[in-house]
Formats: C-alpha cells, sequence, structure tokens
C-alpha cells in the first residue's frame, strides 16, 4: 500500500509521459470508486444526450426537409423556433450535467491530494456540493476565457470568413492568417489550466487571481503542459470516436435518408428509429463522460509536477540567496 501511495503522490517531479501514465494509473485503480460516486450523475447526462440526440439527429433533418419541400406556414415557424429552444435549453443541461459529473472526480481527487489515498464512498450515491460549486465556477471560467477570442472570431466569420471561404483562392492571405491566429490563440489558452487545477484542487484561492498568477508559471513549463494535453486528448479522441462511431452512423444514416426524401425518394428509416437513436445517444454519452474524464486525472499529476518543480526552483533561489548574502557578511566582516 506505501509503494502504490508513492507512486501515485501528487507532489512530485515527472516527465510528460510518467504524469500522464500516473493519471490514467489512478484513474483505472480507483475506477469503481467513481463509478460508484457518479454514476447517477452521469445517467442524467446520459438520458440528457438521447432526447438532445434525437432532436438533433432526427427532428432537425425533417424540419430541413419540410422548409425545402413546403411553402413557409406560420406552424412550421413555431416548430422552428420551438425546436431550436429546445435544442439550447438541452445543451445548457447537458452542459451542467457534465460539469456536475465532472466535480466527482475533482472530489475525489482532493481528496488524494490531502490524504494520498482515494476512500470507497460509503453510499451508491454521493454528491460533493463544495467540489461541484467549485467546478462549477472553475469551468464557467475557463469557458468566459474561451469566449472572448471565439466572439472575435465568429465576427470575422460573419463579416469576412464566410464571404471568403466562396472563393479561397482570391484569400488565401486572410484564410491563412485566420487559421493560424486561431492555432495561436489555442495555443496561449492551455496554460490556463495550470490555474484551473490549482483551483479546483485547492480551496482559499479565487479562479481569476490563481489563473493570473499560476499563467507565466506554465509558460516555463509549456512543454509540460502542452505534452500532457496532446497526450491525454489523442487517447480521449481515439476512444471516444470508437465509443460514438455507432451513434455518428445513426446520424448520418437519418440525415441522407431525410436529404433523399427531397429526390422523391422514400425515407427508408424504421418506424423505430426515435427511439433507437435516444438509447444509442445515451450509452454513447454514458461512456463518453467517463472517458473525457481521464482528463483531469491526467491534469491533476501535470499540475503536481510543475508544483514540485517550482517548490524546487524557489528553494534553491533561497538557498542561493542565503549563501550570498553569508558571502557578504564574511566579507565585509571586520
Amino acid at each position: 500500500m506505501d509503494n502504490i501511495t508513492q507512486e501515485t503522490t501528487l507532489m512530485k517531479v515527472r516527465s510528460i509521459g510518467g504524469a500522464t501514465a500516473t493519471g490514467y494509473r489512478l484513474y483505472n485503480g480507483n475506477f469503481k470508486k467513481l463509478f460508484r460516486s457518479s454514476w447517477i450523475q452521469s445517467l442524467l447526462y446520459a438520458l440528457v444526450c438521447g432526447a438532445l440526440g434525437v432532436l438533433v439527429a432526427v427532428k432537425s433533418p425533417e424540419l430541413s426537409v419540410m422548409a425545402i419541400t413546403s411553402a413557409p406556414t406560420e406552424a412550421m415557424y413555431h416548430y422552428a423556433v420551438g425546436l431550436s429552444v429546445a435544442i439550447l435549453a438541452l445543451s445548457a443541461a447537458a452542459f451542467l450535467l457534465e460539469t456536475v459529473f465532472y466535480a466527482c472526480s475533482i472530489s475525489l481527487l482532493r481528496q488524494h491530494s490531502l490524504s494520498g489515498i482515494i476512500s470507497r464512498p460509503l453510499h451508491w450515491y454521493s454528491f460533493d456540493k463544495h467540489a461541484t460549486w467549485r467546478t462549477l465556477k472553475g469551468v464557467l471560467g475557463m469557458v468566459a476565457i474561451a469566449c472572448v477570442p471565439a466572439i472575435v472570431f465568429s465576427l470575422l466569420w460573419q463579416f469576412r470568413l464566410k464571404s471568403a471561404i466562396s472563393s479561397p483562392g482570391d484569400n488565401i492571405v486572410l484564410l491563412s492568417f485566420s487559421i493560424i491566429a486561431a492555432i495561436l490563440v489555442f495555443l496561449a489558452y492551455l496554460p490556463c489550466h495550470l490555474g484551473f487545477m490549482k483551483y479546483v484542487i485547492n480551496d482559499g484561492c479565487r479562479f481569476w487571481p490563481t489563473v493570473a498568477k499560476e499563467y507565466p508559471v506554465a509558460l516555463r513549463h509549456y512543454g509540460m503542459v502542452f505534452g500532457v494535453y496532446l497526450l491525454s486528448s489523442i487517447v480521449v479522441i481515439i476512444i471516444e470516436f470508437v465509443i460514438i462511431l455507432p451513434a455518428l452512423i445513426i446520424a448520418i444514416a437519418n440525415y441522407h435518408a431525410n436529404m433523399g426524401v427531397i429526390n422523391g425518394d422514400p425515407l427508408g428509416m424504421p418506424s423505430y428509429i426515435m427511439p433507437l437513436t435516444a438509447v444509442v445517444m445515451a450509452i454513447a454519452g454514458f461512456f463518453q463522460a467517463y472517458i473525457r474524464s481521464t482528463m483531469l486525472f491526467t491534469l491533476y499529476y501535470m499540475y503536481g509536477s510543475i508544483g514540485s518543480q517550482e517548490q524546487e526552483r524557489n528553494d534553491y533561489i533561497s538557498k542561493k540567496s542565503e549563501s550570498e548574502h553569508n558571502e557578504t557578511n564574511i566579507i565585509h566582516r571586520p
């Protein structure tokens, strides 16, 4: 037990691969505990994903066919508005429930940071209000940071890029600049994750001052931040693709079936397409949440490794300063 605790201790200098591997090791070793404390949140999120999947993959293509093949009516307008509102409401609910689900992982990581172990939950349900509230504030803060460049690019798309896409050969400079700018903005956004992890793991600090203070620290260790994020993202994308593949196939098949109706073809989809879509989307959402939460564990050890390196750096500077001070006193001693 002591060897396991020592191996997965938070404050330890690790390489990019070491931090990533230790994060997955902690996740796999405590998955039963995570599942026991988060299955209700994940189930609620999955149900919302199922309902949202039906609206996006089934109802939206139907509305597109109606708009193309029929004259606009007031009933069609109200249907379109109602569908849009429902999609927005379910998307907001999915975001909130996914954040609440991630708070379960944050709660376990907070426990691990204090004691070095993750205890088995006492009940088959749990809700850490403090970790949930802190995670929600942290996620909303990260979204707010991302919204600034997102708004700029949205305006750029609306007034310039939308028309430039139609004739890319004449706007190669603008399109190249936009792609490079988007990549640079994303790379500049990555260091914010260090402040986010420090905020959700530790009490007694506020989000914005923490992110601002840790940002230059993350820049000093940018290779670590980028490497861990990249490795974790690759793993998540590969596994997610396998999981959501059935849902993606159903969505594409339903879209093409509805587009075929425009040309006079029969719909060709089974009568149970709505419940089938709901079930497949819900299952995909359920497992998708657990796959994505692995990134919290790898970023957790990224934060611990950088914190350890900074502590060693500060200790070295302090000892060096103290040594220089002592040498100065010796030189000036009468």
